[in-house]
């Protein structure tokens, strides 16, 4: 099955639906879209600053704290 024929067999559901279950469903196609958009822009930053050379200076600088310097631990 072609993209095509999936969006038009959904399209032709949709209609078939009463309002709210069209708009809810809509809502988690947006929840879905947005969280891959963000998961994709936090990816490309993520590779932004590793490849930057404005933070080379991190790799040869020395661990200021130890774990054992924490006052409370997270789990």
């Amino acid at each position: 099955m072609t993209k095509e024929q999936i969006i038009n067999e959904t399209v032709d559901i949709l209609k078939k639906l009463p309002s709210e279950k069209a708009e809810e469903i809509r809502n988690i196609l947006f929840n879905y879209y947005n969280s891959k958009d963000e998961e994709l822009f936090e990816k490309g930053f993520q590779k932004l600053i590793l490849e930057s050379e404005a933070y080379e200076f991190l790799k040869s600088e020395p661990d200021l704290y130890k774990l054992d310097d924490l006052i409370k631990r997270n789990k």
